[in-house]
C-alpha cells in the first residue's frame, strides 16, 4: 500500500565520552548549556532501525518508519561530586540524552529513551516517545504526536505524560493542539491557534491565537498568549510585529516564536 519495495537498516551505535577538570560545579552561573557542563566518565548505547519504501513506478525511496533505542552508562555516578542527592539534577549529561529531569541520586545508567517515528506519506506523521527508568520500574515520561499538512492547512495533536518523582518533575497528562492555516510566504490572511490542556488538574494551561497579513513587501502579526500555571504565573500576553522585507522585523514577537 505504502510501497511495492522495503528495505530494513539497522545501525548499532556506541560512543564514550570522558570529561574532566570542571571543579565547584555547584559555584558556576548557568547562562547557557556550557554551564552544566560537568566531570563525567560515560558510554552511550544506541541502535536505530530504519525502514525503507520505494516505488517502483516512479523510484522515490522515503523512510516510512524509524525506531531508536538508546541508553547511557555512567562510570562515575556522581558526575565528579556535581550531583546532590534528593534535589532536581540538570546537567549537560542528562539533558543531551532526554528533555526530562531523572538524575536525584547517584546511578550508574539513565533512562531507555524510545522514539518510535512513523510516516506513511510525505504530510502525515505519528511519533512515540516515552523513557523507561528501570531503577523506578515504570514509565517515567511518554508522549505521542500527529501531525498533517494538507496545502495550507497544518492540524496537529499530542498527548504528554509525566510520572516521574515529584522532586523532579512536577505530574502531568497534557493535551495539546494546534490548527493553522497559511505559510511564512502567503499573501493576505494568515492564522493559527494553539493551546495545552492538563487533564489532571482540569485546567488549560496554555494558549495563543496568532493572526498575520502579508503584502508583498511587508507583513504585521499580532499574537495573544495566555498563561495559567497556578502560582507560577498567571498572565495574558498581547505581542505585534512588523516585519519588512529585506530589511527585518520590529515589534515584541520575536521571529522564533511566530507561527508564521
Amino acid at each position: 500500500m505504502f510501497a511495492d519495495k522495503l528495505k530494513h537498516v539497522i545501525e548499532p551505535n556506541v560512543s564514550y565520552r570522558y570529561v574532566t577538570g570542571v571543579p565547584d560545579f555547584q559555584k558556576v552561573i548557568r547562562f547557557d548549556e556550557r554551564d552544566l557542563l560537568t566531570n563525567t566518565n560515560e558510554v552511550e548505547v544506541s541502535l536505530t532501525n530504519r525502514f525503507y519504501g520505494k516505488r517502483e513506478q516512479s523510484g522515490v525511496v522515503r523512510e516510512l518508519l524509524t525506531v531508536e533505542l538508546w541508553q547511557r552508562r555512567y562510570l562515575d555516578p556522581n558526575f565528579g561530586g556535581a550531583l546532590v542527592p534528593g534535589a532536581r539534577n540538570v546537567v549537560l549529561s542528562t539533558i543531551g540524552l532526554t528533555p526530562f529531569a531523572f538524575a536525584d541520586t547517584p546511578r550508574s545508567y539513565s533512562p531507555v529513551v524510545s522514539v518510535v517515528l512513523v510516516q506513511p506519506y510525505r504530510n502525515y506523521t505519528v511519533e512515540w516517545r516515552n523513557d523507561y527508568d528501570p531503577l523506578r520500574g515504570k514509565l517515567v515520561a511518554s508522549g505521542v504526536t500527529g501531525d498533517a499538512v494538507v496545502r495550507n492547512f497544518a492540524l496537529s495533536v499530542g498527548h504528554y505524560a509525566v510520572r516521574s518523582d515529584p522532586v523532579l518533575t512536577p505530574p502531568s497528562n497534557q493535551l495539546r493542539g494546534m490548527v493553522r492555516y497559511g505559510s511564512v510566504n502567503k499573501r493576505g490572511w494568515n492564522m493559527g491557534m494553539n493551546a495545552v490542556y492538563d487533564y489532571r488538574i482540569g485546567i488549560l494551561q496554555y494558549a495563543n491565537t496568532q493572526v498575520t497579513y502579508n503584502t508583498d513587501c511587508c507583513g504585521f502579526s499580532v499574537e495573544w498568549r495566555r498563561f495559567a500555571l497556578g502560582t507560577t504565573r498567571n498572565e495574558n500576553q498581547f505581542r505585534l510585529a512588523l516585519s519588512l522585507a529585506n530589511i527585518g522585523s520590529f515589534g515584541n514577537l520575536k521571529k522564533q516564536e511566530k507561527m508564521f
